[in-house]
Parts: structure tokens; sequence; C-alpha cells
């Protein structure tokens, strides 16, 4: 836990050790930054986005491990119903991490006054109570999607950091890429459309009754299974967004503590390698 306290004469930082007692850390005449329930909270954010990608890696290697034990299992169905839980799971966690990401960043650029300002311009409906500190407003936690990284791209551009204008193009990279196109389409399609279901059926995505020169006809299908349910598929969707959300994710974390100086911010960092 550390805490800024004001004495009589300077201000000095009290740190609680590991056994329980306290050790003081003088900063001289040097106030204690007014952001630091900001800095705080982006503290407390960077580790459960860290977690949501150790989650993600979790469900992916039990993929890895349906896969790998497919023979012991009476048929194939079993092996694909099981991974594709396994494999959805995974991509709930990428896709959670990735909003968090851009909000992330969003509250990385609010510790910069002059963005902060832009980003107010270009924000429809921006209000100041729903972007503060530890907010749970539901107004202040935004999609991570293209007009997000605008929005922010337009807002940094005023900033002196250049670090927090990195951080911007990493979630724009993060957001073009190959892998999370991917799996971005695949929650479109399994949320919002039909979903592709991992059971050969008689139900094809085109009609069956067609009519030609007077005459109707009604093809007769055999039962299929859709290409987009065959679990490597699905597999290799994930994997390809489990390397792009990480990628991201290291690049932020390492610009991290560049931002705070750039910005004058003093704190107390560690971000571990």
């Amino acid at each position: 836990m550390i805490s800024a306290q004001a004495g009589p004469s300077f201000v000095h930082w009290v740190v609680s050790q590991p056994d329980g007692t306290e050790r003081q850390i003088p900063m001289g005449g040097q106030r204690p930054p007014r952001e630091h329930n900001r800095v705080l909270e982006l503290h407390g954010m960077m580790g459960a986005i860290g977690e949501q990608l150790f989650l993600a890696w979790v469900a992916e290697q039990d993929v890895q491990g349906v896969e790998m034990t497919a023979a012991e299992r009476a048929n194939d169905l079993v092996t694909t119903m099981l991974g594709r839980a396994h494999a959805e799971m995974a991509s709930h966690f990428l896709l959670g991490a990735s909003h968090s990401l851009g909000n992330l960043v969003l509250r990385f650029m609010l510790l910069d006054s002059d963005s902060t300002s832009a980003f107010a311009r270009a924000h429809r409906n921006y209000r100041e109570a729903d972007f503060a500190p530890h907010s749970d407003a539901r107004q202040g936690w935004l999609t991570f999607n293209k007009t997000l990284v605008s929005e922010l791209q337009a807002a940094t551009r005023l900033s002196s950091s250049a670090a927090l204008r990195e951080m911007v193009i990493a979630l724009d990279e993060l957001r073009d890429s190959a892998g999370y196109r991917g799996l971005d389409d695949r929650r479109g399609m399994d949320y919002h459309r039909r979903r592709p279901q991992s059971v050969p059926h008689t139900a094809p995505r085109a009609g069956t009754w067609s009519e030609q020169n007077g005459h109707e006809s009604i093809a007769l299908v055999a039962p299929q299974l859709e290409p987009e349910a065959r679990l490597p598929l699905v597999h290799q969707a994930v994997e390809a967004a489990l390397l792009e959300v990480a990628a991201a994710m290291t690049k932020v974390r390492h610009l991290a503590p560049v931002v705070f100086t750039e910005l004058g911010i003093v704190c107390a960092t560690d971000f571990g390698d």
C-alpha cells in the first residue's frame, strides 16, 4: 500500500512493508501528484487485464488438451463440442481484455489535460463525471472499435507525450490485425448472427427451394457440418488473436512508465518484466 501524507514542511510516501511495518520515503518539497487516484486506477486495471489474458491462455491450453486426447473419445462430435467450449471461453476473455485495453489507454490519455479537452470535444455526450477515476458509469467505459481509436488519435495529437501516441498506435494495430479481426468476426457470427452448429444438420445457409421457367423444385440435403464449426478453424482464430492481444498489451505496458515521465507525473511504478 502506498499513500502520500503532508507533514509540516515536506511530503513523504508511506510504504507498507510485508511484515506490517511502514517505511517513509521523503519527497522533498514536491507535492504528491494530483493524478494519484488515476494512477492507482491504472495500476489496478493493468492487473485485471493481465488476469483476463491469463484466463484466455488457460482456456486455449485446454483446447490443446482436448485435441491431443481426441482418440480417447467415442466420436469426433464430442471432441468438437468440448473443444469449441474451451475455445469460445478463451475468445470471451480475449474480447474482454481487448475492450479493457482500449479503456486503459483512454485513461492514460486522461492524464493529459490538453488531450482530455480534445477528447471531450470529439466524444459524443462527454461528461467528466463518467470518466472520473474509479467511476463505474457505463457511459465512461467504451467499446474498443474504430470510433474509440479515432477519438484517441485526435485527442493525443495535442499531447506532449510521444509514448501516449504510441499507445494509441498499438491499439490501432491491434484493431486492424488479422488475428483480432478474425476474433471479432467470429464474435459477430456466434453472438449476433446464425451460429455454426457443431453437429451435421440439414438446414444449409442457402435455400433449398427454387423456381425456374415456371417450375418449382426443392433440393434434398444430406446432413453436413458447416466449415466454420470445425474445431481446428475455431482454435486457429483464438491462437492468432491471443498472440495479437498479448503483443499489444506488452507494448502498452512498456510505454506506461514513459508516459508518466513525459507528463511529469511522479509515482512509484514497477511493472515487472
